[in-house]
């Protein structure tokens, strides 16, 4: 093999210039390194119930600590679905058309900075804030004739 001018010696080349006793079997890499992803799995009511009881009972100091608990999540899975959907504070209600509009506003402002345009919203996730822009990009492009007030369906 040539690589930068050089030549690469294969593995059973390179072998030759060792002795007998050294020589030790490398396990091929398509065996060991090609394993299948983790499955996704949703979360479900009894993971959400007990992620609620231990964020809420105030027991763990980090997320390390409740995805300890957890057992069957880790600490970025525990945060994001605490953050994004757990959360007691968050809100679910109806989008008002000045919060489309501010959100249109600070879209183009930011760009696809949801983190930054969560700030200008009470209690909104970043998340929902992501989701309910392509909810109104999805309306407007089937609506062209709608200005930039779009009603919550």
């Amino acid at each position: 093999m040539q690589k930068d001018g050089f030549s690469i010696p294969s593995i059973s080349t390179l072998f030759q210039y060792l002795p007998s006793d050294q020589i030790i079997k490398i396990p091929s890499v398509n065996t060991e390194f090609k394993k299948e992803p983790p499955k996704k799995l949703k979360f479900g009511y009894e993971e959400d119930l007990l992620l609620y009881k231990i964020v809420i009972s105030r027991s763990c100091k980090n997320w390390n600590e409740v995805a300890a608990q957890m057992g069957t999540r880790n600490a970025r899975q525990c945060r994001e679905r605490w953050n994004n959907y757990l959360n007691p504070f968050l809100r679910n209600d109806p989008w008002s058309p000045q919060e489309d509009e501010l959100l249109i506003s600070k879209y183009k402002q930011f760009g696809p900075k949801w983190r930054k345009i969560a700030q200008f919203f009470v209690n909104r996730s970043d998340n929902s804030l992501r989701n309910r822009y392509f909810v109104l990009e999805r309306k407007l492009n089937r609506n062209p004739s709608e200005s930039s007030t779009v009603s919550d369906e």
